[in-house]
């Protein structure tokens, strides 16, 4: 779920009862407003001005919704629930109730969320877009408690390798697995160093339970430009990964090729305008034959969504690329494809579909050409509220990593 933090500043006279008493309530509540016009602001002092305001006057629904939001900026997101909450029982219902469904859904409090959401849509003439999207929330509330109250018995866990500093990158993601489980490939992102920098890094399985240290790929591949969102065909012939900005691109991001020859893997070319285009591609997923290729396109203009998109190798060149039907592309955003061995299942992350929250994980079968199954949601722990992408199932289905 993209989400972004802001203030909306209300002001306003609000009708107090006895206003000549309260005053000082509305003059505290206009310099807190005041201080975060400023852009120097300085939150503690705003809170504290909102705090003065409520303290003189409790019912000031305006102060508590913008109290709400400073906790939210400060992360405390009980906080934030219980200052909706408030605003919300005794004078500004429409905001705090959606508000606090937002929040409380945004970081798993399903229970207040429902809480909330039921509340709003009680509420009358509420506008129809509002109202949609309520009955949406709330549908993944109750689905988020459904979910949490029945996990599945698996039991998520690191990968077990030697934390050396120097030998592995300071974030990682987007993993691809090799066909014979042995290897295991991501994107590895550095931050401290003058620029950001992201290559593709690998590391083998020791054991069952144990992995080698990580190290960046062989050959030419990484470069000083960023190389992300990797995979990798069954036999380890091939790599596609996503790159931007490049003098080669046809568009902001592209996906790219490379191929394992002597050694070491080639120097990435354009995988070519049958599938790279003025718009956004990346997160490609090579099948297992090497025969199809899965990746994500996005326009990236105001309003756009990002969908799964197919081409296929037939021997020689790439098909051009078509984009996956309903009911896998819906109204959303749909991400991160992995089509697995198995030749028929693909999994992938979508927010169109019913889910705890954010982006959630889903598979679909391949039933016939281009007919697809009704996605199925992976259920919790798999998923949560956060945003959860990027997920890999082993050739054997043994294993998945994220």
């Amino acid at each position: 779920m993209r989400f972004n933090w802001f203030f909306i500043i209300i002001i306003s006279i609000t009708p107090f009862e006895g206003f000549s008493q309260n005053r000082k309530a509305q003059r505290a509540y206009l310099n807190g407003v005041k201080e975060l016009t400023k852009s120097n602001a300085d939150y503690s002092k705003a809170e504290r001005f909102f705090q003065k305001a409520i303290r003189v006057y409790p019912k000031y629904a305006q102060a508590l919704i913008l109290l709400g939001d400073l906790s939210l900026k400060e992360l405390e997101f009980t906080k934030a629930i219980s200052y909706y909450e408030r605003s919300a029982l005794i004078g500004d219902p429409r905001v705090g109730y959606f508000k606090m469904g937002m929040t409380a859904l945004n970081h798993g409090f399903y229970q207040k969320a429902i809480i909330a959401f039921t509340s709003y849509l009680n509420l009358k003439n509420i506008p129809k877009v509002k109202r949609f999207k309520a009955n949406r929330y709330l549908r993944s509330s109750e689905f988020g408690l459904r979910a949490m109250e029945k996990p599945l018995d698996i039991k998520p866990k690191n990968i077990n390798w030697d934390h050396e500093t120097d030998s592995y990158p300071e974030s990682y993601f987007f993993p691809s697995i090799s066909g014979d489980n042995s290897t295991l490939y991501f994107t590895g992102r550095n931050v401290s160093s003058p620029w950001v920098d992201e290559n593709i890094f690998e590391v083998e399985r020791v054991n069952e339970d144990s992995w080698a240290l990580p190290k960046m790929v062989s050959g030419k591949i990484n470069t000083y430009q960023n190389e992300g969102a990797v995979s990798v065909q069954g036999d380890e012939k091939r790599m596609v990964f996503a790159a931007c900005n490049r003098k080669t691109g046809y568009g902001s991001c592209d996906i790219y090729m490379s191929e394992y020859l002597n050694g070491s893997w080639s120097s990435a070319e354009n995988i070519g305008p049958e599938i790279n285009t003025s718009q956004w591609e990346t997160q490609p997923c090579l099948s297992a034959d090497g025969q199809y290729l899965f990746f994500v396109r996005d326009s990236r203009k105001p309003g756009s969504n990002s969908n799964i998109w197919i081409s296929r190798w037939n021997g020689s060149s790439w098909s051009r690329a078509k984009q996956l039907p309903a009911p896998i592309n819906g109204s959303g955003d749909e991400f991160s494809p992995f089509f697995h061995a198995d030749g028929k299942t693909l999994y992938f992350s979508s927010s169109s579909h019913l889910g705890m929250g954010g982006l959630d994980l889903f598979k679909s079968e391949l039933i016939s050409n281009n007919e697809w199954s009704v996605p199925v949601n992976l259920g919790y722990p798999i998923n949560d509220f956060r945003d959860n992408f990027g997920l890999v199932i082993s050739t054997n289905g043994e294993y998945g990593f994220l």
